[in-house]
């Protein structure tokens, strides 16, 4: 089974994080892969003027970590590069 994620969605809070990374760990347990997204507006869409919600060192970390390990795939190194090339908040 492949999970897709989009991390960075413009409400998501602490808690939203948290109980994502929980649902992360089940995937992973059952050997499921995640295949991880970085939020990135799209122009003409309804979310077009939102700004990526800032991502954390930690779950910065835990993404590269299960890219290293080969259990997190996906496109998020060149969302991550897009927003920061757009001068979007990320800490």
């Amino acid at each position: 089974v492949k999970v897709d994620f989009i991390f960075g969605i413009p409400w998501e809070e602490a808690e939203d994080r948290e109980e994502t990374w929980k649902l992360i760990e089940k995937i992973i347990d059952m050997k499921g892969k995640i295949n991880a997204h970085i939020f990135i507006p799209l122009p003409g869409s309804p979310w077009a003027n939102k700004k990526t919600a800032i991502i954390s060192e930690e779950d910065l970390e835990k993404i590269r970590r299960l890219s290293n390990e080969k259990i997190l795939i996906g496109n998020w190194e060149k969302h991550f590069k897009i927003i920061h090339l757009n001068d979007f908040v990320i800490k």
